[in-house]
């Protein structure tokens, strides 16, 4: 037995799939009533390294999908250190209302006796340090 050219196997089968999809949207529907807000660096053109292939576009189609996703996005791409001090300023404004926050970043980044920094395009001694600790870790491999 067919239906609409699909078999009853198959009928079923999308049957419980809509089911699903209905039933998570259904559940989903009062998230969409908290306040959320994201913060999405990408940064990849540094003035003193070779620039990152994929930063950027990684950054904008996170940002497109978190919009989607009804989250207020503060974005920004290839930040100074005076840029990226402003965004992180406007996202710690933004905290206290938020129910849900998210922090995404594409870029340089290292971490130094446990902390952990986002490295601007335009800071060429973090770099350096980065750099080192990759040589080292490099050598440390061999």
């Amino acid at each position: 037995m067919e239906i609409a050219g699909v078999g009853v196997g198959m009928a079923r089968r999308w049957a419980r799939l809509a089911t699903m999809v209905l039933s998570l949207t259904a559940f989903a529907t009062p998230a969409l009533a908290e306040t959320r807000v994201a913060l999405v660096i990408g940064n990849a053109a540094y003035k003193h390294a070779p620039a990152l292939a994929n930063p950027k576009n990684d950054a904008e189609a996170m940002a497109a999908s978190l919009r989607r996703l009804k989250f207020d996005v503060l974005a920004g791409t290839d930040l100074d250190k005076a840029a990226m001090d402003k965004l992180l300023r406007a996202f710690a404004g933004k905290l206290e209302m938020a129910d849900v926050a998210l922090v995404f970043y594409a870029g340089h980044g290292l971490q130094v006796h446990g902390r952990n920094y986002l490295v601007p395009v335009d800071r060429p001694r973090l770099l350096q340090v980065l750099l080192r600790f990759r040589i080292d870790a490099d050598c440390s491999d061999a």
